[in-house]
């Protein structure tokens, strides 16, 4: 089988997220498909957060466009994209319980 692993967007790219791309021969996983602007100590103007973070939603929406099934671990922004409809639209998506109970 193969197995591909594609980073999407990372904090090390200038805007916080931990979006990941994983592709089978039988399915495409986007993990975690959020994005947020660096926090205020992080050492850049902010122009170039938002161009970061820019840059990161476009490629995050590049992948979910190419996905199966989303992922999303919990509920801060850097790991969801609130109120983007075209993100989710036909899409398997597995979240976290918000209320943190299963029964």
């Amino acid at each position: 089988m193969n197995i591909f692993f594609n980073p999407v967007w990372f904090d090390s790219l200038g805007a916080k997220s931990s979006c990941l791309f994983v592709k089978t021969d039988d399915i495409r996983i986007l993990i975690d498909p959020g994005i947020a602007i660096m926090h205020q100590t992080f050492s850049a103007f902010d122009f170039q957060k938002l161009k970061w973070f820019k840059e990161g939603f476009n490629a995050i929406s590049l992948a979910s466009s190419n996905a199966d099934v989303l992922v999303i671990s919990h509920y801060h922004y850097d790991h969801f994209i609130d109120f983007q409809k075209g993100i989710y639209d036909g899409k398997t998506v597995f979240v976290k319980n918000p209320n943190g109970i299963y029964r």
